[in-house]
This record gives C-alpha cells, structure tokens and sequence, in this order.
C-alpha cells in the first residue's frame, strides 16, 4: 500500500471518531443544569480585596490611649500604603501592610496629645491641629494640668522636628501658662492653601469659662514660632463655656464659618451656635464676625465632631450634633442636622437673639443616644451623609443618607436612611466619602478599642455585609481617631475653589 493510500485510510477512520467524541462531550455538558454549567467556568469566588487606593489617599490622625483615659496619649498619623506599611490587620490579627502609622512624639515638654483634627491643603500635604498637655502641671493651681494648641504638617523632606526621619513639623501655635488651650480643635484650608483653626480656651478648673479662638498664619503675628500666626479670640461670653465642639470650613468665596457649642444656652443646658466671617459691623470677634444662635432645643451641639459642618454645592450650610431629648436624660439623644434655608425654618436668630427662622433643624435619628462625634459631607449627587455614634448599648456606628420622599427607615425621619455599620465601642467617629463617592469610617471597635477603618464595598460588616472593616492599628486603645481626609477629595474640593 502506497504513503498515499494509507493517509486517507488513516483519516477515514479518525474523523468519525473525533466527530463521535465531541458529541459525546457536549450532551454531557447540555445535560447539567445551568448552575453546574457556571460553577465549572467559575475558577474562582468572586474576590472582596480592599480598595487599591493611590498611596497616601487617606491620612488619619489620632491618639492611642494604652491607658483608657490616662496619659500620656501621643499623636500619630497613618496613611494607606497598600504594600510594605508597619500596619493594616486581616481578621485573623496578621500584619497586612497596607497602611503606615507612624508616632509624631511632638514636644518632649508635652506628656500628652489629644484634640485632633486633620485637613489636607491644595497640595494634598496633611496638616494637623492638637492638644499638648504640659508635662507639669500649672504651678500653684493643685497640679490641675495645662497645655498649649499643637499644630503639625508633614513636609517633602527630613527637614522637619518630629515624626519618623523629622518629616513632619510640630509646633505650638497659642499658649498661656495655666490654661487649657485646643482642647477642642478643627482645621480647614482657604482656596489660596491657608490653614485655619478654631479652638477652645478654657481657664483651669472644673468651672473655669470657655471662649472660642481662631487662629491663622500671618507674618508678625501675635502668636506661634516668631510670632508667625495670628491668635484672636472669636467669641467670648464671660462666666459661660462658649465654643466647645466646634468645626470650621471655608466656602467658595473665602468665607470662614465656624460652628461651636455653648453650654449656658438654650433648654436643657445648650445650645447650637454659628459664626460668619464678615470683616466688619459684626457682633463679636471684635467686630469682624457674627455670631448667632441657631438652635436652643434639649442641648444641642454637643459632642459635635470637628468635621460636623459642610457646604453643599448650592452654598447650603449643613450642621450635625447631638441633642438630647425629653426627658433630657444622659440615656436619650438624637442625631440633629440644622440647614439654612433663609426664611420660613423652624429656627435661628438673630444677631439680638429674636427668633427669625432662617434655619430649618430636624431630629434624623432617636435611639440609644444618637449624634454623637457626627461628621457630615456630600457626595456627587449633592447628597447629605452623616456619620455618628449611637452611645448607649449596644454603642453603633451609624450612617444615615438622605433619600426624600418618606422612602428611607430612620426614625423619626423617614426622609433619611440609617444603617449601621458596626456595634463599636467607640470615642470618636469620623466619616467622609473617597471621590465623593465611597463612603469612609474611623471608629475604634468594641472589644480592644483598636483603630478600625470602614469602607462601603462587599465585606464583613453592615447590614449585609456589605461594608468591609479592618483594624488599622492594634495598639490598645488607639481608636482615637477624631479626624480622616481622603487627599482625592480634598484636591477636588480646592480645585473647585
């Protein structure tokens, strides 16, 4: 037989089998169900991996507290690295590494750091404002500690005086032996990159008066290295606690508003105040602001975060706290958000305390002591979310969105959503939106007390699983965040400006 004829005889015989063989295969394939189909293509379940964010999206500033309430607290930062970070655990306890933190240790003078508040300027560098607690106590006064208003910003080399390599710069801004100086601060930056501090000064002792402060850089000014910053008091009510719990922010225009808590005011001991920059012919801050109050109802204001106030797109001023409720008790609170509306609102006063109702304020949330540490900000779609504590058992992290139309679950105000993210034993939650579209949480959890991120993608947390949580840092007690900025969303923010 020729090379020829034994080719075809070969061929002959193969193609039937091959033709065989595939349709043996495919009924196999037809004859399972359409879910056994997909389970054989699928090779792997669909992944939950965390956010590959650029490195340094996040800054998270914060104090650990070995000692749960004791000092000595120092300051640190941490900032998502993704790979090779000293911090960032799985749910087991492994070290992950996708986050830094790093211990600032500002002043050997200072035993303690606490107060914080975090902002990035228009070049995405981190700035932070604190309380250093003196590492003596105020002469002559019973040892009642003291401390001054820290301020610390990282910088492109190692040229700086604190933080690992010197990276960051630590300084004290205002200081008055024997007081108690940004105890309570909040930092925000102008279009042009200039940071401002609103702060309270408090004299010792346990009914020493508070008055609210603002401070800013300005060349041969009256406080700070060299008299580099400017230190003014804002408000001032002698004999009251005035400007506690306060937040400020800088609008499109270049206009400061700063919203803060007196304790003399209102029903139950409190109220919700608010100050315009306006340059002149004002009430207070020697003539340079107006300060007014908005809301005088159940103690308003208090336990307010430093990021309790913002701005939607239309210039809408929004500001969330915490209120109690009847009957005033420590075990019944709200979550209260106050809008200006201009007329027609169910508060606000004016500059000689007469009801005028250009604000409308509303309880979003009862239960289990809501609102406190709230922090607010607007996504994309011009949409209000608010980030709060819910204080009493079993002590939540709640977030609650605006829907409209009675089509959301809070109660008493089915205009909003609520849900809750995680039962955390927490001090501080702080809250803000990645793009102005991810929703982002720092709050400590409840069994260690260790500084915990949320973030709104698949996970293991929220109501159905749908939020993902790590451990940050497992140091005891460091979940002591009081404030997170993402650096996409402040670059935007200053860009708009």
């Amino acid at each position: 037989m020729s090379p020829t004829t034994s080719k075809k005889v070969h061929n002959s015989f193969l193609r039937p089998l091959l033709v065989t063989i595939l349709l043996f295969v495919l009924a196999v394939v037809f004859s399972y169900p359409a879910s056994q189909f997909v389970a054989f293509a699928r090779v792997a379940p669909p992944s939950t991996a965390r956010p590959k964010w650029p490195e340094h999206s996040v800054w998270i500033a914060y104090s650990p507290n070995p000692n749960y309430g004791q000092a000595p607290r120092k300051l640190k930062a941490a900032t998502n690295v993704n790979v090779n970070g000293n911090c960032g655990y799985d749910a087991g306890g492994s070290l992950i590494g996708n986050w830094q933190c790093d211990v600032l240790a500002p002043m050997p003078q200072s035993s303690d750091h606490h107060g914080v508040s975090i902002a990035l300027d228009k070049d995405n560098t981190p700035h932070i404002s604190f309380y250093m607690e003196a590492a003596a106590p105020c002469p002559g006064d019973s040892g009642v500690p003291f401390g001054d208003l820290g301020y610390a910003v990282r910088l492109p080399s190692g040229n700086g005086n604190c933080g690992p390599g010197n990276q960051w710069r630590c300084d004290r801004v205002d200081r008055d032996d024997c007081r108690i100086i940004g105890e309570s601060s909040s930092i925000a930056f102008d279009h042009t990159g200039k940071p401002y501090i609103s702060y309270s000064d408090r004299e010792l002792g346990s009914n020493g008066h508070i008055r609210l402060k603002i401070a800013t850089p300005k060349s041969g000014g009256n406080c700070g290295p060299s008299n580099t910053w400017q230190c003014d008091v804002l408000d001032e009510i002698s004999g009251t606690w005035v400007g506690d719990y306060n937040s400020i922010l800088i609008d499109n225009a270049g206009i400061v508003h700063v919203a803060y808590w007196d304790a003399n005011e209102g029903d139950s001991t409190g109220a919700q105040l608010y100050a315009k920059r306006v340059g002149s012919g004002g009430n207070c801050g020697n003539g340079a602001w107006e300060c007014r109050k908005i809301d005088v109802e159940g103690n308003v204001g208090h336990f307010s975060g430093p990021r309790s106030m913002a701005i939607d797109r239309d210039g809408i001023v929004y500001i969330t706290s915490h209120k109690r409720i009847p009957p005033y008790s420590d075990l019944e609170g709200a979550l209260r958000v106050n809008k200006y509306v201009g007329s027609g609102g169910n508060c606000g006063y004016d500059l000689s305390g007469n009801f005028v109702g250009d604000w409308e304020c509303e309880n979003v949330e009862e239960v289990q002591r809501a609102g406190n540490w709230s922090s607010i900000v607007f996504d994309k779609q011009n949409i209000p979310h608010s980030f709060h504590g819910r204080f009493n058992e079993p002590r939540d992290i709640s977030h609650a969105y605006y829907v409209g139309g009675g089509a959301g679950n809070c109660v008493p105000n089915s205009d909003w959503n609520c849900e809750i993210i995680q039962s955390a034993e927490y001090l501080t939650v702080s809250g803000d939106l990645y793009l102005h579209e991810t929703p982002v949480v720092t709050f400590s959890d409840r069994n260690n007390r260790f500084l915990n991120v949320a973030t709104k993608i698949p996970g293991n947390c929220g109501p159905s699983n749908d939020w993902d949580c790590q451990v940050i840092d497992n140091t005891p007690n460091s979940g002591f965040p009081s404030g997170i900025w993402e650096k996409a969303i402040v670059a935007i923010k200053q860009k708009r400006q």
